[in-house]
């Protein structure tokens, strides 16, 4: 998506009368939320968790990550890195990272 809010995509395709867009959507949203009446998972110390097989992050885990990287850690794996890295970007975009701030640092 973008590193607009669900609901703007969602509005937007509502007045477009993009059914596909509004199912992709809610699809989308689904797959990220944990069911209903169940305690969302909490991640282990120092280990992401998972749902709906993507992970979710903390903001120290991410930290750590980026420490261990800068301290060569993935040296000899920089794809294996660039996965990592494209994975806590994208959880940012999808509402993946527990604690996160939005773009006005609250």
């Amino acid at each position: 998506m973008s590193a607009l809010p669900r609901q703007r995509h969602l509005d937007d395709a509502v007045m477009r009368g993009d059914a596909h867009r509004v199912i992709a959507l809610f699809r989308d949203y689904l797959a990220t939320r944990p069911a209903m009446g169940q305690p969302a998972p909490q991640p282990r110390q120092g280990q992401p968790a998972m749902v709906s097989g993507q992970t979710i992050y903390t903001r120290p885990q991410i930290a750590e990550l980026y420490r261990l990287h800068r301290q060569g850690a993935y040296r000899g794996h920089e794809a294996e890195w660039a996965r990592q890295e494209a994975d806590i970007i994208a959880a940012g975009r999808e509402g993946r990272v527990v604690g996160a701030k939005n773009i006005a640092g609250r």
